[in-house]
């Protein structure tokens, strides 16, 4: 079975940011050797600060996907801006 979790966390501002698109940027990154995460997981998609990250035997296909459908829900009417700012401050509480 494929784990990708939903982790809780901040993010610095300029990650997931809407591109010139209006779009949230779906870019995958690498973990940071610091992270208390990375026992587990080596990858992550910042959306609209709520970071998904990715068990090393995750596709990073599977990784996007999550990210897109997560980015959808946050912002349903795809203008670069959550809906729903307080439910993106609960999510992305750290």
């Amino acid at each position: 079975m494929l784990l990708i979790s939903l982790i809780l966390g901040c993010r610095p501002p300029a990650e997931g940011a809407a591109t010139d698109t209006g779009q949230p940027s779906l870019e995958v990154l690498t973990l940071p050797d610091d992270s208390p995460y990375t026992s587990h997981f080596d990858r992550y998609i910042d959306t609209f600060g709520v970071r998904l990250l990715a068990a090393p035997d995750v596709p990073d296909d599977k990784l996007t996907h999550a990210a897109t459908i997560t980015a959808e829900y946050l912002d349903n009417d795809e203008d670069g801006i959550a809906d729903d700012p307080p439910v993106v401050a609960v999510l992305s509480e750290g």
